[in-house]
């Protein structure tokens, strides 16, 4: 039964670690309950409707908890910064130099606030962070940081993919 359960598990869930440890709940669960279990009806059901309910609590958990949402803790990026976002990404070493000369000329055109934000968030500062640091509400770093999103968006949808590194 374990196999299955963690082939279901990880097709839910991406983080290997998190699927292990759902699935051995999952098995824990299943000899806690087992005298609950009504033998008249399919065990496989049973276990796999106790192995959904671990996978909602599990993304229940990880939506209240941002922190937790990391699955390589070799990162050390909020995960709610754009830093985490990047450092993830597939040949970073190789792609480090493009994506600096695109981040300098996309910081051209936004104004100093929304330019520290980006940079502060991109080294991988959280947004709690970076609000203390700045002494700014939520809603100044959220308006801001949205405001630099769409001018980068804007600055790059004009631009062509020949000038840039594939």
């Amino acid at each position: 039964m374990r196999p299955t359960l963690l082939k279901f598990c990880k097709s839910k869930i991406h983080s290997f670690v998190d699927a292990e440890d759902i699935v051995q709940n999952v098995v824990l669960i299943l000899v806690e309950k087992q005298n609950e279990y009504d033998s008249n009806k399919s065990f496989y059901s049973w276990a796999f409707n106790i192995c959904r309910f671990q996978i909602m609590a599990y993304f229940t958990k990880i939506k209240r908890n941002k922190e937790d949402a990391i699955f390589n803790d070799s990162i050390n990026c909020s995960p709610d910064s754009l830093g985490y976002r990047f450092e993830k990404m597939p040949f970073q070493d190789l792609i480090q130099n493009e994506k600096q000369k695109v981040f300098s000329q996309i910081k051209s055109v936004l104004s100093d606030k929304e330019k520290t934000i980006m940079e502060l968030s991109l080294e991988g500062w959280g947004a709690n962070d970076i609000i203390y640091r700045l002494k700014i509400s939520r809603n100044a770093f959220t308006s801001s940081k949205s405001r630099a999103i769409k001018k980068a968006k804007n600055f790059l949808k004009d631009k062509e993919m020949k000038n840039y590194k594939t």
